[in-house]
Formats: structure tokens, C-alpha cells, sequence
């Protein structure tokens, strides 16, 4: 779809307000497509907390202008055990 819209000169925009691994599936998906004139950087505890590595998109958006696409096995992310643990409803 977003070639399609691409194709017929329609922006599009990508919202993701869920956590880290979320974010982390959408920079897999918009490495792929034209760059987009917006990514939400606000404060999330679930994707600024949740992954071992936090990805600090505010930071890398600061410094260079755009975000690296994570490189590790999978999504390139590795949650934080510990940070889930906390959150945890048995």
C-alpha cells in the first residue's frame, strides 16, 4: 500500500504509540519506504524503557537527522527482562 500511495504523490504518515518492539517492527518497515515527515517522539516508558539497548530516537534524531534501523538478530531489539519483570500481572 505504501507504494501505491507513493506512486499517486499521497503522503503518508506512521503513528506508533505502542512499545519498543513496536517501534522497532515500524523502523524495519519505514527503511523500506520514501522518508516520512513524521515520527513520534514523545515520552513512552514501555519504548523508551522496555529494551536492554534503548534505541533513543530523540538522540539520534538530535545528532543526525534520522534513526538508525536496528541490526541485531530478528527486530534488533532484545527486550529488558528486568523492566518486563516489573511490570508483570501473574
Amino acid at each position: 500500500m505504501l507504494a501505491l500511495f507513493h506512486f499517486h504523490f499521497t503522503p503518508v504518515i506512521n503513528h506508533d504509540w505502542g512499545s519498543a518492539v513496536a517501534v522497532a517492527t515500524n523502523l524495519q518497515l519505514l527503511a523500506t519506504v520514501p522518508p516520512l515527515p513524521e515520527f513520534d517522539t514523545t515520552e513512552n516508558r514501555f519504548r523508551d524503557g522496555l529494551l536492554a539497548d534503548p534505541l533513543d530516537i530523540q538522540g539520534q534524531m538530535a545528532r543526525k537527522g534520522r534513526v538508525d534501523i536496528p541490526t541485531g538478530p530478528g527486530l534488533g531489539v532484545e527486550p529488558d527482562r528486568d523492566f518486563i519483570a516489573r511490570y508483570e500481572v501473574a
